[in-house]
């Protein structure tokens, strides 16, 4: 299948396992450069290997979405890798209890996608995200 999405830069969250690192594969079949993102470094590595082996493009951004250092990161590392986004796949979310706990991820309420060209900064991502997700710190 040609999504005509070749050399295209895509982040997408909660990527190392489940449908986001799916979602990541498939990008990079397309010729989707990949940002894999997650919590757990060999998770991250492993899909991202996977990716490099199929011929692929990835990098990895870790950082806890729900954070403002872990939100710096990975913008800092999406950044660093490929500059601008033009698609960013908000793939899952977690939930904090009143006890600051992890209650359970939920689906995501909307992707959001750049426009044709130059694509969009990770910093714009953020705020994208942060409209998707109120809870998160953006």
């Amino acid at each position: 299948m040609d999504l005509q999405l070749a050399d295209k830069r895509a982040l997408v969250t909660g990527s190392t396992s489940g449908i986001g690192a799916e979602i990541a594969r498939m990008l990079a079949l397309e010729g989707v450069k990949v940002v894999v993102h997650g919590r757990d470094r060999v998770r991250a590595q492993s899909v991202a290997a996977d990716i490099e082996a199929k011929g692929g493009q990835a990098t990895l951004a870790l950082g806890d979405l729900m954070t403002a250092d872990g939100v710096e990161a990975v913008i800092k590392a999406t950044e660093h890798a490929f500059g601008n986004l033009d698609i960013l796949v908000n793939n899952a979310r977690m939930v904090r209890n009143a006890a600051g706990g992890v209650d359970r991820e939920l689906p995501p309420k909307r992707p959001a996608r750049g426009a044709a060209g130059a694509g969009f900064r990770p910093r714009d991502a953020s705020a994208q995200m942060g409209s998707c997700y109120p809870d998160l710190v953006t």
